[in-house]
């Protein structure tokens, strides 16, 4: 056997089980739900008005006093985030996870709120102006002191 042959073929399979073993690694290491980098760092007083955050995990988050107007909120976990006297006014919240979340004193003028989980969330003297809240689940949410007019004609 031609020794030249031999090494190329070693080294051949040694590639091949190189290459294998690189993507194995890569897609054992790739989280299912690869979530993209965020177009603004989310936190107490955070400018993230009119940014996409829809899907985002932010169970637990700290949103104090953040400005999230117009924001896409779509389907984003905001599970027991603290979202006290934040701006959501025209935030598009659907399928959005507000259970257990401390929104006291928020603002959500004009918000849309469609199927959403608010059960035992927490919203009192919160400002629903306008706000449309179609299919939500309000059970055991606490509103007390909170606007929810609806002007005609809007």
């Amino acid at each position: 056997m031609d020794p030249g042959r031999c090494h190329r073929s070693r080294l051949s399979r040694l590639g091949w089980l190189t290459l294998s073993l690189l993507v194995l690694g890569r897609a054992v290491a790739a989280p299912m739900h690869p979530q993209l980098p965020l177009p603004c760092t989310p936190g107490p007083a955070a400018k993230c008005a009119g940014v996409d955050l829809s899907g985002q995990d932010l169970h637990n988050a700290d949103l104090r006093g953040a400005d999230l107007s117009g924001a896409d909120l779509t389907g984003t976990d905001l599970e027991d985030a603290d979202l006290r006297g934040a701006r959501l006014d025209g935030a598009h919240m659907i399928g959005t996870d507000l259970a257990h979340a401390q929104g006291q004193r928020a603002s959500l003028r004009a918000a849309k709120l469609l199927d959403c989980d608010l059960e035992s969330a927490d919203f009192s003297r919160a400002d629903f102006s306008d706000a449309v809240l179609d299919g939500s689940d309000l059970e055991s949410a606490k509103l007390a002191g909170s606007i929810l007019r609806h002007e005609i004609g809007r």
